[in-house]
């Protein structure tokens, strides 16, 4: 299975972080959250959950906005 790697940004700023396996739906969930204006921004892949969780926790350390 592999993860993608996300930024969610409105008005040029990065609203949220996160990893998917279905990027199409999750930017679909995104623009319900924070409108139509959103977009998702691939930042690459991960082949395994352990290996994207790290980044998804890098980012949150970073002070990024990320999901629970």
């Amino acid at each position: 299975m592999t993860y993608t790697l996300y930024r969610i940004v409105r008005n040029r700023k990065h609203v949220h972080v996160g990893i998917t396996k279905n990027p199409k739906r999750r930017e679909q969930e995104h623009k319900r959250e924070f409108g139509q204006h959103a977009y998702m921004v691939v930042e690459g892949t991960r082949s395994s959950y352990a290996a994207a969780k790290r980044w998804e926790d890098e980012q949150r350390r970073k002070g990024r906005p990320t999901g629970p």
